[in-house]
């Protein structure tokens, strides 16, 4: 989402989770570039979240989704914004 408007970023979010939302099967795999890193990401740094983040957190709360590479950085910063959820 990153080159997006905020009203583009809004409606791909709401797409996202009414889609998940909307799906029948037990298990779900969202996998990609996110530019984005979780609330845990941020407590373990002491660091704040911005709106990517926020917004990711929003939609692991929302859908019910599980980060599953937690800890391994896939940004040259250090930070981990590729994701499987």
């Amino acid at each position: 989402m990153g080159g997006a408007t905020k009203e583009e970023t809004k409606v791909a979010c709401k797409d996202l989770r009414d889609a998940i939302l909307a799906d029948t099967h037990e298990h779900i795999w969202v996998i990609g570039d996110m530019n984005a890193v979780t609330k845990e990401w941020h407590n373990q740094r002491g660091s704040q979240p911005g709106k990517a983040d926020t917004q990711l957190d929003d939609i692991l709360e929302a859908c019910q989704l599980t980060p599953l590479g937690i800890g391994v950085a896939t940004h040259a910063s250090g930070r981990e914004i590729d994701h499987i959820l």
